[in-house]
């Protein structure tokens, strides 16, 4: 965000020198250039948020704002611009453009013969500038339109490769392990309460440089202690996604399908939690990966969550790591650090782990005195013998 500051400031302190000589009024951007000098200068201090003006001169630049969500409606912005690039008849201007105003260059007529040679194959339902009887239809031009056309498209077949790649595999509307033909593992963190292990688990990751992703409860974040925890991570490069406000049991352990929240209660519990990541420089687009609370989930959670506009993921199975919670108490089941490393090894040989989605708890009751992430150098030391990558969620955000 604070390069598009800096390039925000830069450009309008541009537009203010060269109106340094000229009437109060400010300038259309056709008019800028060429300039005999330019200037950078840093802005990143600036990040208060609020509304701000560069004057220069007499002349002033148009009101900006700096703040965490100045760009939460930039897909609008540019859905606009497509609509009003549209020719022929423009519904969203009500108005027509380019309805007979191509010319033939190279072709069998003259040139500049007034005809459009490639209206025959072009669609008839929208057409774009560069597309429809356009003089530029003719040359190997790339303008505005066409770039956010391939930007779009883009970001489009990046979707699709996630969701329709036949080697992810999907269980009940979620991710739960990802490609299974690439030596990658996603490795993960989710915190409510515990917090005793980020210290050691920080500093284990920076030594392997490896990015992995820490998901959050609301409540988590409310603590001041932890906000700092979460701080650390932000400025180590980690991906940080939402994991419910309250760490709400989302279905039952015996019946799955049983519902335990309402879809009201899930919705307000999921904006809560993300309206703390909000405080805490973390908005929603930054966070479209949700790991459920106990990892446990159904059908109508991973419906409810696509309809937020959230990718839903969960650990993979075969590996019991995300046990690492339990601790020594009668009747209840209780996984050593021991039984986990051993687990993990032996579904490693046996099965492999491409693409394998492995989750490890940070902080645990301290009633678990054996904590499983103190072995968390092991585990990544012996994943990097065997050639496996590390990544985070940023990737697929």
């Amino acid at each position: 965000m604070k390069n598009l500051f800096f390039l925000l400031m830069a450009f309008f302190l541009i537009l203010a020198i060269s109106c340094n000589n000229k009437k109060d009024e400010w300038i259309r951007i056709n008019q800028l250039g060429p300039f005999a000098t330019c200037y950078r200068l840093p802005f990143t201090k600036y990040v208060k948020p609020g509304t701000y003006m560069i004057a220069a001169g007499r002349a002033i630049s148009p009101d900006f704002r700096i703040g965490d969500n100045v760009c939460d409606k930039t897909a609008d912005f540019l859905l606009n611009y497509m609509r009003q690039q549209r020719c022929g008849f423009n519904p969203y201007l009500k108005d027509s453009c380019h309805m007979a105003d191509g010319y033939e260059i190279y072709g069998k007529n003259d040139d500049s013969a007034h005809i459009d040679v490639y209206a025959d194959v072009q669609p008839e339902i929208a057409n774009y500038h560069d597309d429809i009887t356009d003089y530029t239809s003719n040359e190997c031009t790339i303008d505005g339109t066409a770039c956010l056309v391939y930007y779009l498209s883009a970001l489009q077949n990046r979707s699709k490769n996630i969701f329709s790649n036949p080697n992810i595999t999907m269980l009940k509307g979620a991710i739960v392990r990802m490609d299974s033909t690439a030596k990658d593992i996603y490795l993960c963190f989710t915190a409510h309460e515990f917090t005793d292990g980020f210290d050691f688990i920080i500093k284990t990751l920076n030594d392997h440089k490896i990015k992995a992703s820490f998901f959050f409860t609301g409540d988590f974040c409310r603590t001041a202690v932890n906000r700092k925890i979460i701080e650390r991570l932000k400025n180590d490069g980690h991906y940080i996604g939402a994991h419910s406000d309250k760490h709400l049991l989302y279905c039952s352990w015996e019946k799955r399908d049983s519902l335990l929240v309402s879809k009201n209660e899930f919705m307000s519990d999921i904006e809560n939690n993300y309206k703390e990541l909000n405080k805490l420089g973390i908005p929603k687009y930054k966070a479209l990966i949700y790991l459920p609370p106990y990892e446990w989930y159904n059908d109508s959670i991973a419906s409810w969550t696509g309809k937020e506009g959230l990718k839903l993921v969960n650990n993979s199975e075969g590996t019991i790591t995300n046990q690492d919670w339990t601790f020594p108490d009668k009747g209840k089941p209780y996984f050593s650090s021991d039984s986990l490393m051993k687990n993990f090894l032996a579904y490693e040989k046996t099965r492999g782990m491409n693409g394998y989605i492995m989750l490890i708890h940070p902080g645990t009751d301290p009633r678990r005195t054996d904590k499983f992430y103190l072995h968390l150098d092991s585990v990544l030391n012996y994943l990097e013998s065997k050639s496996y990558r590390f990544h985070s969620f940023s990737e697929i955000n």
